[in-house]
């Protein structure tokens, strides 16, 4: 078996233990999309999902969101989500998942510092299911918020101070339009 093959079947088990254990009170089911990309879960009272994701995306978010809040509370993971969806969203990183995660600067240096240690993330069911709910769902933070850093906010000359969960600081940019 191919590496993908197993990523493959882990993710779609993972998605059925995560959704076997949603404590949410709206109806969701797993559904395939054209193309047999996986709309990730369905709201009874929502046709669409906010973002379809394939087996490949779903892993690879769990694997950001675990390496950048894995640990942290619900709220904190959630707005970590949202924050990189905003980016997909915005499209200046890319459309895909894989673009923004994968992105890197002028100098080649990826958006992401986890991408340089991608391969040791362990997602817990809650990140799973975090990861699940947000991509279904979409983002409830401010689409404008697409940067997060540990300690402290973003330099003011190019960023905007938005909020911070426990030791976590979200920003936008000053000249990013959303």
């Amino acid at each position: 078996m191919r590496k993908n093959d197993i990523i493959s079947i882990i993710s779609i088990i993972a998605m059925f233990m995560i959704l076997a254990m949603a404590s949410r009170s709206q109806a969701i089911a797993p559904i395939r999309g054209e193309n047999g990309k996986l709309i990730v879960a369905q709201a009874a009272e929502r046709k669409e999902p906010y973002y379809q994701l394939t087996d490949e995306e779903y892993a690879l978010i769990c694997n950001v969101i675990d390496l950048e809040a894995g640990g942290e509370s619900e709220q904190l993971q959630r707005a970590v989500c949202e924050c990189i969806l905003n980016r997909i969203t915005c499209g200046h990183w890319g459309k895909t998942v894989s673009d923004v995660v994968w992105a890197t600067d002028d100098k080649g240096i990826y958006q992401f510092e986890v991408m340089y240690w991608i391969e040791r993330a362990q997602p817990s069911e809650l990140t799973k299911r975090v990861v699940l709910e947000v991509f279904r769902d979409g983002p409830t933070i401010p689409a404008r918020v697409m940067f997060f850093r540990k300690d402290y906010y973003h330099s003011t000359s190019w960023a905007r101070a938005e909020f911070s969960i426990g030791v976590v600081y979200f920003s936008s940019s000053k000249w990013l339009e959303v």
